[in-house]
């Protein structure tokens, strides 16, 4: 539901400051970035994981869909549309 969606980003920015030590913070240009990239993705829902520009993890080049062994689970469980999971020879994580 778009709560728990809410709520799974609203978590990101506290959760990467605590995996990096609170550096996401200390660059504002860095951090407004980030805040608009997730507002778009709040905003659109799973369509926003198969766009080309808010497909990515920040700063990575792992995709949501793929998640982070790290960090987080894949996204292809909430999202497997968009993330390429119902049709023929899906990715390996779905």
């Amino acid at each position: 539901n778009d709560e728990k969606w809410h709520q799974v980003w609203d978590a990101y920015i506290p959760a990467v400051n605590a995996m990096i030590g609170g550096q996401l913070d200390e660059s504002e240009a860095l951090l407004e970035q980030v805040m608009q990239v997730l507002a778009a993705i709040k905003e659109m829902g799973c369509s926003a994981l198969a766009h080309p520009q808010l497909g990515m993890e920040i700063g990575s080049t792992r995709t949501w869909c793929a998640g982070n062994p790290t960090f987080f689970t894949p996204f292809a469980w909430k999202c497997p549309v968009s993330c390429g999971c119902t049709g023929p020879n899906p990715p390996s994580y779905c």
